[in-house]
Order: C-alpha cells, then structure tokens, then sequence
C-alpha cells in the first residue's frame, strides 16, 4: 500500500500509510499468538518461533 498509492482508489490512498502500519503490527500480533499458542503446547520456545516465522510466510 505504501508504494502502489496512486493505483489505490481515490477513497482509501489518503489512509494508505495508516492502513499498511496497521497490517503490519497485525502480523506481528499474528507472530506472537502462534508462539504463544504453540509454547502452549508444550512446544519449545525455538521451535515455536522457527515455526511462527513459517507460517508468517505462508499466510
């Protein structure tokens, strides 16, 4: 959303920037909950991040 402003439509390009730091502490949010959830079961913490970082990717 930060680099492709002018293709956005007319009512959402003001609010690109917000918009796109938003989503990005989704992810982030996103990343701990599923090591979080993972620890939860029993999964170590390296594992947990190693695959948090996966599924980050994937999604």
């Amino acid at each position: 959303m930060r680099w492709g402003g002018s293709k956005l439509p007319a009512k959402i390009a003001p609010w690109a920037g917000r918009i796109a730091d938003f989503l990005e502490a989704t992810g982030v949010w996103t990343h701990a909950a599923i090591v979080s959830g993972l620890m939860q079961l029993g999964i170590p913490y390296d594992i947990a991040e190693y695959t948090a970082t996966w599924v980050d990717l994937f999604l």
